[in-house]
C-alpha cells in the first residue's frame, strides 16, 4: 500500500539547467552563431517563456547569428 503524507512542501523548481541555448542569459548587444534549427529553438523559447526580450537573427554562410537588441 503507498502511503499518503500531509503537509510535505513542494521544492522550488530549479528551472531548466541544461538548456543548449543561452537566450535567458543573453543581454542587449550579445550575439551567439549556431546551426539553423537554434533559430526554430529561439521561437519556441520566447513563446514558452512569455517574454519581453527582443531578438533577431540573420543568416550568416550556413548557420544563423542571434542578436538580442531590446
Amino acid at each position: 500500500m503507498i502511503e499518503i503524507e500531509k503537509d510535505v512542501p513542494v521544492p522550488q523548481y530549479a528551472g531548466y539547467k541544461n538548456r543548449k541555448y543561452p537566450f535567458q542569459e543573453m543581454e542587449v548587444g550579445d550575439s551567439i552563431l549556431v546551426e539553423e534549427k537554434a533559430r526554430q529553438a529561439l521561437s519556441h523559447w520566447i513563446m514558452r517563456s512569455q517574454t519581453e526580450k527582443k531578438f533577431v537573427t540573420r543568416k550568416e554562410g550556413d548557420k544563423v547569428r542571434i542578436w538580442r537588441f531590446e
